[in-house]
């Protein structure tokens, strides 16, 4: 059902900084560029170097000669995919509106587009949209075949610890809705009714296991979770969104078509960094 004036305050029209607007908003409300780190840029496809092995070094005598050697490196190509999304408005909201319109469709495309980056983010969707975490081989899989059921936070410690063993900085714990309800139910002992799960006290919605932030995201399933170091994931961005209207396809029922497009993409430049574990709860 289109945008009409009995549903709108409303004389507005996207204008050319509404697709800054618009990238603005998506990195403000996405999971993806609030875990990982967001990079805009206009180029086609961005490359990130990527250490796969060090260089030499070690204790040497006097006058002997110093190890050489050459570091292993390779590199994370990243192409961003376009993500769009597409609204009807009526003529008449778009004559006799007020611009509080554009907040309303404004904020109806950056939902649409920041969940859809957030399901690829966590995600194996089909191309175009750009592979996420759930198609990497090479994450480190903490519980293997053996889902852990939740009784407790150790095996998210145990996430972490793994985290840090390849050598990264656990940032965020990303968790479906139910695992997080299922976490914020247990206590701290039998007959408690002090929360198990901490409390960033500067965010007080936001709960925390061993000092990291429970990061919820609706695309993930009740199966796993994953411990991340988000300075390892680069999300990029082209700086050409754009939003645009037409008033020729609808043209013989009087409605204008508002389209939205972004394009994004991620770079998981230490895959060994995230952390799986299987769960399976009672």
């Amino acid at each position: 059902m289109p945008l009409s004036r009995s549903t709108l305050s409303a004389g507005w029209l996207p204008t050319e900084e509404f697709g800054q607007l618009l990238i603005a908003d998506v990195v403000q409300q996405s999971v993806a560029t609030n875990v990982g780190q967001p990079i805009q840029t206009n180029a086609q496809t961005m490359y990130f170097p990527r250490l796969t092995s060090e260089a030499p070094a070690d204790f040497v005598a006097e006058g002997a000669d110093l190890p050489l050697g050459d570091p292993g490196l390779d590199d994370v190509a990243v192409t961003p995919a376009k993500v769009a999304g597409l609204t009807i408005v009526t003529a008449e909201a778009v004559e006799d509106a007020s611009p509080d319109v554009s907040k309303v469709v404004g904020d109806s495309l950056v939902r649409a587009i920041s969940t859809k980056i957030d399901q690829a983010f966590v995600g194996n969707l089909p191309t175009p949209a750009p592979k996420g975490i759930a198609s990497l081989t090479d994450v480190t899989d903490v519980t293997g075949s053996t889902p852990d059921s939740l009784t407790d936070l150790d095996v998210i410690a145990d996430a972490i610890a793994a985290v840090q063993d390849e050598g990264g900085t656990p940032s965020h714990i990303l968790v479906s809705p139910g695992v997080t309800k299922h976490l914020a139910k247990l206590k701290t002992g039998t007959g408690s009714n002090q929360p198990l799960l901490g409390v960033d006290a500067t965010k007080p919605t936001v709960r925390t296991a061993y000092g990291l932030p429970l990061v919820t995201v609706r695309a993930l399933s009740d199966s796993a979770l994953y411990v991340v170091d988000g300075s390892r994931i680069a999300v990029v961005l082209r700086r050409t969104a754009t939003v645009d209207i037409s008033k020729d396809r609808y043209f013989e029922s009087d409605r204008v078509a508002v389209r939205a497009r972004a394009r994004v993409g991620f770079g998981f430049l230490h895959p060994e960094t995230i952390a799986k574990v299987g769960v399976a709860l009672a």
